[in-house]
């Protein structure tokens, strides 16, 4: 069980810090903060990196997420 209220049913709506965290989640996923490259440090003067394009994923499925959780749309 991950929580034990508000239970199925019940009148719900996210509070201000759960609508400031998936904000704060989303903003890390975002392209340009590249949470997705690994840095390992350069070799012959040439930066060594590893790169995994699935951040757009993770923004799809994290708004998923809110929306089965939260049964509202996610916040914008």
């Amino acid at each position: 069980c991950i929580w034990t209220q508000p239970r199925v049913g019940d009148d719900y709506s996210p509070r201000n810090g759960e609508i400031d965290a998936y904000r704060d989640g989303l903003a890390a996923l975002q392209d340009e903060r590249d949470v997705f490259t690994r840095y390992y440090g350069d070799f012959e003067g040439v930066p060594v990196r590893n790169h995994c394009p699935g951040s757009a994923f993770a923004r799809r499925m994290l708004a998923h997420g809110w929306t089965a959780i939260t049964d509202t749309p996610p916040p914008k």
